[in-house]
Order: structure tokens, then C-alpha cells, then sequence
């Protein structure tokens, strides 16, 4: 944690939320957790809630993208710049990447004047056009992974209260649970089209299966190509023929007045459909 030497009493502080004010805070981020199944609707009210809870001038929650080596500004609350809603920052710099990054609490009373940060030109610009001044910054983890970082910001340089620190760290493990079960939520229904997939894969080949065992039945009884051409018409509802290498019909089965399986027949003056089999 790195703070302003020298700042002392002098600074202002975020909200030293009460007991009961964290409790209210966590059941009905807990209750949404239970109700809501729109994580963006989830991590929006949360943000919103850090904000409230802590006085701040505007909360956030990032996203890290390992592949960029970044951190990704998610959800805000209170931001009123486009630059810094838009934010990605290198894993480690800054307090939202090192945050993000390192997996422990960090804040500072000062961003720009801390020295003891590692700065990045572009988003200190960002900052100073925010209005920036004091952050407090908590690690998102899911399985044991650091996924992100929800932090609190001020305009004016202040100092976080233990149990602000402590608010703020309950509330990122709430959005930690709301970050797990999408990922689960998102394993699950992957699981399930593959299963449905495979379901209907296999429910096909048990028909083709079944297919094969009545066509081989039909030439086994001495049906010739006249019973394999109803079993075939049978199968699709339609009438089939069976043409020769020459383009003759060698046999077919009757055309098929009404509907059969939910098809057509041939109406009056058509011509008849023909599906051949050469071979």
C-alpha cells in the first residue's frame, strides 16, 4: 500500500462505512448473485454499490486480457471521460495494473504525485483529464486465477479507512462469485450442445443403422431391387426408382397418393420425383 509521505491527518479520507451499511451492501449484492442471471446487470449494480458505500467519486471493475498483457476497464460508475473509461493498462503499472497483476490491495492518496508507481504517460494523461487524485484498488480472483480488479476513486487526495479496505475487499469477492458462475454458466451450456450434438449425431447413425439392417434384410429374403426401392420409398415417403448404368429403370416403387411422412405426393399432371441409385 503506498501513500503520500508526509500527507498525514491533513487528507480526507473515503467513507468509513458502518456495519450495518456493509451488511446492506453485501446481502443485496448477494441477492442479485441468487436472482439475476445478466452478469452485466450484476456487476453494473455492484459498481454502483462500491461506489455508494465507499463515498466515492467513481468505482470500476477491470478485465484482464493475459493474451495483451493487459487490464481493461469493464464496468464504471462515476467516470466521466471517455478516455479513462477506455482504459488498458499494462499488467503491474499503475495501481489498476498492479492490482490486477500482483493479487493484493494497493492504493495511493495521490496517483500522479506518487512516485513510487510505475507511470505510463498516455494513462496519466487520462487521469489528469479524469480529475484523478487518491485510488484504492482490490483483486478480482476466479479458481485461483486473477481475472481483474474492482477499484474506488477520488477527485481530491484521501485516505482508505481499514474498513473501507475491508468493504471494498468483500465486495470484490462478490464480483468474483458473479464472474464464476458465468464462466460455469458459460461451461454448462457449452456441455450442453455438445451433448445435444452428440445426441443427435448419434440418434442419426442408429437410423442409418436401422436402414442398412431392413435393406440388407429385404436382398436377404429375395426381394431384389423391387423390395429395396419400397424400403427406401418407405423410408423417405416419396417414390424411388432404381436406374440402371445406362439411365434405364431397372425398378421403382408405385407413386403415393395423400401425404406420406409428412410429405407431398405427386399431384396430377407433375411429373414424378426421381431418386436414383446407380450403380
Amino acid at each position: 500500500m503506498t501513500t503520500l509521505e508526509g500527507a498525514g491527518s491533513a487528507l480526507g479520507s473515503f467513507s468509513d462505512p458502518s456495519p450495518a451499511a456493509l451488511l446492506r451492501a453485501v446481502h443485496d449484492s448477494a441477492t442479485d448473485l441468487a436472482s439475476v442471471r445478466d452478469r452485466a446487470v450484476i456487476l453494473r449494480a455492484l459498481v454502483r454499490r462500491t461506489r455508494a458505500l465507499l463515498g466515492a467519486d467513481m468505482a470500476y471493475l477491470s478485465l484482464n486480457d493475459l493474451d495483451a498483457g493487459e487490464t481493461w476497464i469493464h464496468v464504471t460508475d462515476g467516470v466521466r471521460t471517455r478516455a479513462y473509461a477506455q482504459i488498458r493498462m499494462p499488467l503491474g503499472t499503475g495501481i489498476l495494473g498492479s492490482v490486477a497483476a500482483g493479487g493484493t490491495s494497493v492504493h495511493t492518496d495521490d496517483y500522479l504525485a506518487d512516485a513510487d508507481l510505475n507511470h505510463l504517460t498516455h494513462i496519466d494523461e487520462a487521469v489528469a483529464a479524469e480529475g484523478v487524485r487518491a485510488i484504492s484498488g482490490e483483486p478480482l480472483r476466479v479458481d485461483g486465477h486473477l481475472v481483474g480488479a474492482l477499484l474506488v476513486a477520488h477527485r481530491t487526495p484521501v485516505e482508505m479507512p481499514p474498513a473501507g479496505l475491508e468493504a471494498l475487499r468483500l465486495l470484490a469477492l462478490q464480483a468474483a462469485v458473479a464472474l464464476e458462475q458465468t464462466r460455469r454458466a458459460i461451461e454448462i451450456a457449452t456441455l450442453r450442445t455438445r451433448a445435444d450434438a452428440v445426441s443427435a449425431a448419434a440418434a442419426r447413425d442408429a437410423a442409418l443403422l436401422a436402414l442398412d439392417a431392413r435393406l440388407l434384410a429385404a436382398l436377404r429374403d429375395g426381394g431384389g431391387c423391387h423390395a429395396v426401392v419400397e424400403e427406401l420409398a418407405a423410408e423417405l415417403g416419396a417414390p424411388v426408382v432404381l436406374l440402371g448404368a445406362d439411365g434405364t429403370q431397372r425398378c421403382g416403387s408405385p407413386p403415393r397418393s395423400g401425404r406420406a411422412g409428412g410429405q407431398r405426393g405427386p399431384r396430377n399432371g407433375d411429373a414424378p420425383r426421381r431418386r436414383g441409385l446407380r450403380r
